[in-house]
């Protein structure tokens, strides 16, 4: 069940982001998003945080033993940030991109990834 807990800051909104997607559990990766977010991928956006999560579920199977990277974080706006990542180990080993989030309320509201070559 996704946690009901507000961060303060795009900083923090992200750093907690960042460690969800680093013990790999889908609940706690959509807990970050608003209840209405939306995430943007090239091949279509997910709607809601319960798809969000679904989408989620997903991810640990893909990777396949590796694991996303952070590599950089940039704070556009207050409600404006821009994370670099990159998979080290398992078969996508080397992919990467970056994605940017808007943040509304203390949550993500909108997240676009931006890949820098082929999906994972």
């Amino acid at each position: 069940m996704a946690n009901d807990n507000v961060w303060s800051d795009a900083p923090e909104v992200v750093r907690v982001h960042m460690d969800a997607v680093g013990c790999g559990d889908p609940a706690a990766m959509a807990a970050d998003y608003a209840h209405d977010a939306v995430l943007e991928r090239p091949e279509g956006s997910i709607v809601g945080r319960e798809a969000i999560e679904e989408y989620f579920r997903g991810v640990p199977a893909r990777l396949a033993g590796g694991r996303v990277m952070f590599e950089s974080v940039d704070v556009h706006e207050d409600d404006h940030v821009t994370f670099h990542w990159r998979i080290v180990g398992g078969p996508a080993d080397g992919r990467a991109g970056a994605d940017t989030v808007v943040l509304r309320d203390g949550r993500i509201a909108h997240q676009r990834v931006q890949l820098h070559g082929p999906d994972f």
